[in-house]
């Protein structure tokens, strides 16, 4: 069971904890970023979703930074959902290290096909 690390304060971050663990997701989350990212070196998950709200872009791209830079969890799947479709962020944060960007509201069945994709590409780059 993969594991997923989810940061978020929203309502559609409720409707994804729900939609995650329906799908075999070991889940784990938290509403604000420091916490979240303390949560994530504790769990070391397969994947991290920063579910991107009111926090502006550069919280996320410093999430993001800290993410990579971090030995526990440089490896682990990267994935920001943001209600911005501005390209500016799209590219910095894939440049940062994300692994996907999607624009909210996300199709959850496109999103979880992505996300097996990812875990797909990691197993094979690590074997």
């Amino acid at each position: 069971m993969h594991s997923i690390i989810l940061i978020g304060s929203d309502r559609y971050s409720v409707f994804l904890k729900h939609e995650l663990k329906k799908n075999k997701f070991k889940l784990f989350f938290s509403s604000k970023p420091k916490p979240g990212l303390d949560k994530a070196r504790l769990k070391k998950p397969d994947i991290l979703i920063i579910n991107s709200v009111s926090q502006g872009s550069f919280v996320v791209f410093d999430l993001i930074k800290e993410i990579k830079s971090d030995i526990r969890l440089k490896d682990s799947i990267v994935l920001v959902l943001s209600e911005h479709a501005d390209e500016f962020d799209k590219i910095l944060s894939i440049e940062l290290g994300a692994d996907e960007y999607m624009v909210k509201p996300v199709n959850l069945d496109e999103m979880l096909f992505k996300l097996k994709c990812l875990l797909r590409r990691k197993k094979d780059v690590t074997s």
